[in-house]
């Protein structure tokens, strides 16, 4: 994963674009947006199991059809659970922890599980976030089976703007893009402000196995401490942001 993605991919959830779907009337009576992001989010928090796949797709917003860089990633979701694999990284969030395994690295993040972890991180379910950041949120029909949402921030945000297309029966998304400012590269040649897509497919209501879920792959404890299996053997543990000792189990 090159540097730009890992500085986009905080982001990733939300995305956007500056082109309106103009002569399209507003499907949702204003003030009622926020009722459509929170429907959306509970669709990937509440499910039973699902899985989908993403791609990331990365440009300057002046050659917006010049893709620089691409990666893909697969999610599955599980009664509170939930598993990715997005390029060299793989999360979980198990019955105990939210981890992070970054093969390329070679390091192992454990936290503490939060109950409020979601899959999705939308900050404008934030209500500081709000108020400091967006200036509209609007909801149009672009045909019978599929609704838009289009943000669009203050001048002060790092964002520029942000669209998510979703199934208006389900609520999942189908696609998504937003504009961010590239504080990366923001000296380098172009824009300096990138535009970002992702393509959701291969849905599925499948029951998915527990051992995707599974934190024992990673880590174990023995007595009072949290130690690595011996697959990681080598890999740096990082607890609740903490450097830890690295030995691998015995």
């Amino acid at each position: 994963m090159t540097t730009k993605m890992k500085t986009i991919l905080p982001y990733f959830v939300l995305f956007l674009s500056s082109l309106p779907f103009l002569g399209m009337a507003q499907e949702v009576p204003k003030g009622l947006e926020m009722a459509e992001i929170m429907k959306i989010s509970d669709a990937y928090r509440t499910a039973a199991d699902l899985s989908f796949d993403l791609r990331f797709t990365y440009a300057d917003s002046a050659t917006a059809n010049n893709i620089e860089e691409q990666l893909d990633a697969h999610y599955k979701i599980h009664e509170g659970k939930y598993w990715s694999l997005v390029d060299s990284v793989e999360f979980l969030q198990g019955g105990q922890y939210n981890m992070a395994v970054n093969y390329r690295d070679s390091v192992v993040v454990v936290n503490n599980r939060q109950e409020s972890t979601q899959v999705l991180q939308l900050p404008f379910l934030d209500s500081l976030f709000n108020e400091a950041n967006v200036a509209s949120l609007n909801v149009t029909r672009i045909n019978d089976s599929t609704r838009s949402l289009l943000i669009l921030f203050n001048a002060g945000s790092p964002y520029h703007s942000y669209e998510i297309q979703y199934d208006v029966v389900s609520y999942r998304i189908r696609q998504a893009k937003y504009y961010l400012t590239d504080v990366v590269n923001s000296h380098s040649s172009g824009s300096s402000v990138v535009a970002v897509s992702m393509q959701f497919s291969n849905y599925s209501d499948e029951v998915i196995n527990e051992t995707y879920f599974n934190e024992r792959k990673f880590v174990y404890r023995d007595a009072d401490k949290i130690k690595l299996q011996n697959a990681y053997t080598g890999f740096k543990l990082v607890l609740n942001g903490e450097v830890v000792e690295t030995t691998a189990q015995d």
